[in-house]
This record gives structure tokens, C-alpha cells and sequence, in this order.
């Protein structure tokens, strides 16, 4: 069940109120199907985008979801599947993206900047089994487990924590299972370990 399902293409989505369902019932806030393409998905300051599985799920095209309000779920805030596209991710000062997983991608997502709050209570607060090019923090990353896992498909990409960045796991702050492009920290990683290149 989906609050919002786009099978064809629009424009852009533009939300400062409640996008879920009544009761909480919905499985995914906004979902993109195969065929799908949406220009925008903008989520102001008091918006609110929740499903109790997938509060953005994508298996189509999005050009960018910038978010300065909250996308939660009790599974993935975002989830960007093997067929799905993204091209930036913007969270702004403000934002929060949180959920079981806040962000995962196992498909392609060219940027991701964070200025806000990505956050899990479990083990991974951003998680890439697919391929990012540059991921940016300005803002926090945080998880009881790892903060940042990127797996190998991952060779080309590029993290950079800058001033002011936190990126925290309780465990580890970034955990890479393979090869990375470039790592650029003048920020705070921190964990039990904080990095591991594994």
C-alpha cells in the first residue's frame, strides 16, 4: 500500500504537510515504480514523509529529494533499490532522515549531501551495496552500530566529512568491505573503530 505511487512521470512532489496514512497504514509514503520518473521531491520544514516500511522507495528515476523536514520509517527512511536511479540526495540543516536503515542504496545515487541529521537507533545509518559517487557531511551520521558502510561496489566513490561533520557509530564510524576512491576527513569520525577499510 502506498500513499503515493508514481508509475509515470511527474514533475515534482512537493509536501509541507503529512505524507503516510491515516492509522500509520501506509508501507511506503511515496513510492517510484520501474517506469517511474519524478523531477523533484521536496519535503520542507514541518513536512513529514513516514510508511511503516518505506517512506521513499525507489525502484525508477528521481532528480533529487531534498529534505529539510523529517522522513522516518521503521525499516528504510529511503531505499533506493538495484533498478533505481537517484541523482542527489540534499538533507538540510534541520532535516532528519531516520529509520531502521535511514538510507540505503543498492542501485545509484550520484551525490548525497548532508547538512542535517541521518540517524538509526540500529546498526546502519547509511548503507551502500550499489554505487555512490560522492557522499558529503557538513551535518551528523549517526548509529548504534556503523554510522557509513559502503560495500565493494564502491571503488570509484568519494567520502569528504568536512568541518564541522560528524559521522558516529557505536561500533565503527565508517566501515568500507572493499575498495574506496577517496576518503577526506577534516570533521570527527568516531567509533570503537573508527574507519575500517576492510
Amino acid at each position: 500500500v502506498h500513499a503515493i505511487l508514481v508509475g509515470g512521470t511527474l514533475g515534482a512532489l512537493t509536501n509541507s504537510g503529512s505524507i503516510g496514512s491515516i492509522g500509520g497504514n501506509a508501507k511506503y509514503g511515496v513510492g517510484v515504480g520501474a517506469l517511474g520518473a519524478l523531477t523533484s521531491i521536496v519535503n520542507s520544514a514541518g513536512g513529514v514523509i513516514s510508511g511503516t516500511s518505506y517512506a521513499i522507495w525507489n525502484s525508477g528515476h528521481i532528480v533529487q529529494i531534498s529534505n529539510s523536514g523529517s522522513i522516518t520509517s521503521g525499516s528504510s527512511a529511503i531505499w533506493n533499490v538495484s533498478t533505481g536511479s537517484i541523482t542527489s540526495i540534499v538533507n538540510s540543516v534541520g532535516g532528519v532522515i531516520s529509520g531502521a536503515a535511514a538510507l540505503w542504496n543498492n542501485g545509484t545515487i550520484d551525490q548525497i549531501s548532508n547538512f542535517g541529521l541521518i540517524s538509526t537507533s540500529s546498526e546502519t545509518a547509511l548503507g551502500n551495496s550499489g554505487r555512490i559517487g560522492t557522499l558529503s557531511n557538513s551535518g551528523t551520521i549517526t548509529a548504534s552500530g556503523i554510522a557509513v558502510y559502503f560495500e565493494a561496489a564502491s571503488s570509484g566513490s568519494l567520502i569528504v566529512n568536512s568541518v564541522g561533520g560528524l559521522i558516529s557509530g557505536s561500533s565503527t564510524g565508517v566501515y568500507v568491505n572493499g575498495a574506496l576512491g577517496t576518503l577526506s576527513n577534516s570533521g570527527s569520525i568516531s567509533g570503537e573503530s573508527g574507519v575500517v577499510i576492510d
